[in-house]
């Protein structure tokens, strides 16, 4: 079973969920790429990646980059983190997808 079906004359639409901004990405990807099922579910974790991070800047917007733990010690948010982590699942995801924007290999030459 399919989790999306292609038609070439229908872009597909985006999952329910996203904000306004990914389904917006979803759409412009949509329109100049003809993706295949595997790569619509690529995109779609992209789009909820670019969610996440969206939140995470958010949050840290409205709590701060620090809190003080129960000792009274300051410590970064968690948000930090997850916000990284999330950027750095985006780049693969879009390194994944290989569009044309986003070049085959985009690391730097390797070191000897």
């Amino acid at each position: 079973m399919d989790y999306y079906r292609i038609d070439s004359s229908k872009t597909p639409k985006a999952p329910k969920g996203l904000s306004s901004r990914s389904k917006a990405f979803w759409k412009r990807v949509n329109e100049e790429y003809e993706l295949e099922n595997h790569a619509l579910r690529i995109l779609e974790q992209a789009c909820w990646c670019m969610d996440r991070i969206q939140e995470d800047q958010e949050t840290v917007a409205n709590e701060g980059r620090t809190y003080n733990d129960r000792y009274g010690q300051p410590r970064l948010n968690p948000a930090l983190e997850d916000e990284r982590q999330q950027r750095n699942l985006l780049i693969r995801l879009l390194r994944e997808l290989r569009l044309e924007d986003f070049p085959e290999e985009s690391r730097p030459p390797r070191l000897r």
